[in-house]
């Protein structure tokens, strides 16, 4: 994990720790294949917070269900995933602080 990212294993965060990572966070990587209904994409999504996910059936459908077609980013490989990356941080946007957060 590079230096201004931090990597969270799932299932360890109370409510108010959640909310101010999302409150702090850069965008929400979101790499699984296994996600039943994509619930953390959403909750990135609801809080404006740049979401980059697997490209799937259930993300297309997200994407398609919502206004998030600037705010959810969908990839297919491990490179794509990290060009857009890269796209949000060099985005003109107020960075509100060094933190990603992850899950598997």
């Amino acid at each position: 994990v590079p230096a201004n990212a931090t990597a969270i294993p799932t299932g360890t965060l109370d409510e108010e720790a959640l909310e101010k990572l999302f409150a702090t966070a850069i965008c929400l990587v979101y790499p699984s294949t296994s996600e039943g209904f994509g619930l953390p994409i959403l909750e990135g999504l609801a809080r404006q917070v740049p979401v980059l996910a697997r490209d799937s059936e259930l993300n297309r459908w997200i994407l398609a269900g919502t206004n998030a077609a600037t705010s959810l980013h969908l990839f297919r490989s491990f490179e794509e995933m990290i060009e857009k990356i890269y796209a949000i941080l060099d985005a003109p946007v107020a960075v509100k602080s060094d933190v990603a957060i992850t899950a598997s």
